[in-house]
C-alpha cells in the first residue's frame, strides 16, 4: 500500500472516529446526517442546504474558472461537493483541488472548516 493511501485510510479513521450513532449524536447536541443525492450532509458536516446550493451534491463539479493556475483576475478556484477554493482546500491530503478528491475526503475537509456551525461564514449560503 502507497504511503499516499495508508495517510487517506489513517486520517479517515482519525477523523470518523467517534462520530458514532445518531443517537449518540444527538446526545452530544447534533443533528442526525442525511444522505441526498448519494451525498452525506448535516449532522457534524455542513447542512445539507449548503452542500445543494454550492454544488447540488456533485463532489466533480468545477464551478470555478481556474483548474490550474495561473489564474485570471475574477476567476475562482472554487470546486467539489463544498466548493472549496484551493486556499481553504491547501492540498487537503495531497488533492490540488476539491473536486480531485472523493467525496469522502470532501467531507473530512468539510467537517474540519464547519467546526459544528461555528465555521458557517466560510459558505455564501449560510
Amino acid at each position: 500500500m502507497s504511503r499516499a493511501r495508508v495517510m487517506v485510510v489513517l486520517f479517515s479513521v482519525i477523523i470518523f472516529t467517534g462520530v458514532g450513532t445518531s443517537a449518540q449524536a444527538h446526545q452530544r447536541g447534533g443533528r442526525t446526517p442525511e444522505v441526498i443525492q448519494g451525498q452525506m450532509c448535516g449532522g457534524v458536516l455542513p447542512p445539507c442546504y449548503v452542500m445543494m446550493r454550492e454544488s447540488g451534491g456533485d463532489p466533480h463539479i468545477w464551478n470555478g474558472g481556474c483548474y490550474n493556475g495561473p489564474c485570471r483576475r475574477g476567476t475562482s478556484t472554487a470546486s467539489g461537493k463544498w466548493q472549496f477554493i484551493r486556499g481553504t482546500w491547501a492540498n487537503f491530503v495531497g488533492y490540488r483541488n476539491a473536486a480531485d478528491a472523493p467525496a469522502y475526503i470532501q467531507d473530512q475537509k468539510a467537517r474540519i472548516v464547519w467546526n459544528m456551525g461555528k465555521g458557517c461564514s466560510n459558505w455564501r449560503a449560510c
